[in-house]
């Protein structure tokens, strides 16, 4: 791919105009929640050695754990912890915006708008995953540049919606996959050919939440974070 790195630049410059606004500012991490998670005791990292004969992965997202814990978040780590049961055969890498360059839990995590990793990273790079909306337009970009395979996960109606008409990019032909996470997300894109999807319903028990008092006394905001304006 002779002209990946010009690809690369345009992407970083898109991503800095478009993308997420925290993009210049690391993630928080508070005393108390640096003491919960461990992160003191986190592997850092320096050197991008080569995939070898492994399936390098490399997610873009907005948020990821353990920083932030919403549904989207705990699906891509739980789906990654998965690939790297066998590290012999994958080698999966993250890229969130303000994310310390460490290794959490035998995935690679980097800051989205390091530009030099993130060049490194793509050059042997087989498979592009994301299910954020907000870098979705420059995924699909970055396929058709690159001819690196994109895998997007989507969770709501509202990612859908966001989408609007034209959901497949016939540029992209055979590169372009599409997992939802229910039958019903599913149907409302069956514009979208069967070969190019996957429906994968998230690992959850029901027995997991099972109250032992029924009479509540609290209220659960799951999505209040220092990470996401909360």
């Amino acid at each position: 791919m002779p002209y990946l790195w010009l690809f690369t630049v345009g992407l970083i410059v898109v991503l800095l105009l478009y993308g997420d606004v925290r993009a210049k500012h690391p993630i928080a991490i508070s005393t108390e929640k640096a003491a919960a998670i461990g992160y003191s005791k986190w592997p850092r990292w320096r050197d991008i050695e080569p995939p070898e004969e492994r399936i390098r992965m490399l997610w873009i997202l907005h948020d990821y754990v353990p920083f932030v814990n919403a549904g989207s978040e705990i699906c891509a780590h739980t789906i990654n912890q998965h690939f790297m049961k066998q590290p012999y055969k994958y080698d999966v890498w993250v890229a969130s915006p303000g994310y310390p360059k460490v290794t959490y839990e035998n995935v690679r995590c980097f800051d989205l708008y390091d530009s030099e990793t993130l060049f490194e990273v793509l050059k042997t790079t087989k498979v592009l995953h994301s299910h954020s909306y907000l870098y979705r337009k420059q995924l699909l970009w970055l396929s058709r540049c690159t001819g690196i395979p994109f895998v997007e996960w989507v969770h709501t109606d509202n990612y859908v919606r966001s989408v609007g008409a034209a959901w497949s990019d016939p540029r992209i032909e055979g590169r372009q996959w599409t997992v939802f996470n229910s039958e019903s997300l599913r149907r409302s894109r069956s514009d979208i050919p069967d070969r190019c999807v996957k429906v994968l319903r998230p690992p959850v028990d029901y027995r997991d939440y099972t109250l032992q008092d029924a009479r509540p006394r609290y209220v659960t905001l799951s999505n209040v974070n220092e990470n996401k304006g909360g």
